[in-house]
């Protein structure tokens, strides 16, 4: 799987005015809040065997999921989150992407906020 041309990146960690303009989707906890995002990024891309042309590009990627972790160098995010009461949270593979290979992230608005159960849901409105 190879992207068609070399994606336009924006420097890693900025929003675009488009995402700016966007409502945040979060989730509360006891321990913490979490934004659903939409994170775009390059992967790595190998090809098997022997080949004639050196000719490999990185795969774009978009993986959808809850923000756990926003670091300055690393994102990490889970496709789930278990809310246990009295416990600690559970997450459902969560990754990690080195903000180098990122190229957008957008946080979603409220359509996916209307999904969410009402005592779950908290949007933001700034």
């Amino acid at each position: 799987m190879q992207p068609e041309h070399e994606p336009e990146r924006e420097p890693a960690g900025s929003e675009s005015s488009e995402s700016k303009k966007l409502l945040d989707v979060r989730i509360p906890s006891k321990k913490a809040t979490y934004r659903a995002a939409l994170v775009v990024w390059l992967d790595s891309f190998r090809v098997d065997g022997w080949v004639f042309s050196p000719d490999i590009k990185p795969g774009k990627i978009w993986s959808l999921g809850w923000v756990l972790k926003d670091r300055e160098k690393y994102i990490v995010l889970s496709c789930s989150v278990g809310l246990a009461k009295g416990e600690k949270d559970q997450y459902n593979s969560p990754i990690s992407i080195p903000k180098s290979c990122v190229i957008s992230i957008q946080y979603f608005d409220d359509a996916l906020c209307s999904l969410c159960e009402p005592e779950l849901r908290r949007c933001k409105t700034e």
